[in-house]
């Protein structure tokens, strides 16, 4: 969303994102829809929206981009055996109270993965299937 389209009526971001909704949704409850506004590093919001809706919205003041959710697969070879997670009676298995009630967030800051930083160098071999 472009901060700068932002009407003067509303007090947040946030506000603007639940009016936005609420303009092109379909359902009794627009707020539902929505998972998450961001503000700081930019602003725009994350929300569950059908099709229809999707079109609707890249037709409101403001909207500059949308990018679809898909699902992401599990893609790690050696992080659990270097965390030492290979065996459920790890110690850190017990004190991080087996990661009940972690809150994992990601941060894509565009690295290259072909940085040295991320060499695998005396490391085994990827483990088989």
């Amino acid at each position: 969303m472009d901060s700068n389209v932002i009407p003067k009526a509303f007090q947040s971001p946030h506000h603007w994102h639940l009016a936005s909704l609420s303009s092109i949704s379909q359902s009794q409850s627009p707020a539902s829809k929505l998972i998450y506004s961001y503000s700081n590093v930019l602003d725009g919001f994350c929300a569950s929206l059908t099709d229809s809706e999707l079109e609707s919205m890249k037709a409101s003041p403001g909207f500059l981009h949308s990018i679809h959710n898909s699902p992401v697969k599990y893609d790690t070879t050696h992080s659990t055996k270097f965390l030492g997670l290979t065996v459920v009676s790890s110690p850190a298995w017990e004190s991080s109270n087996y990661g009940e009630g972690m809150i994992i967030r990601v941060v894509d800051t565009g690295t290259w993965p072909e940085s040295d930083s991320y060499g695998d160098h005396g490391m085994g071999p990827a483990p088989t299937r």
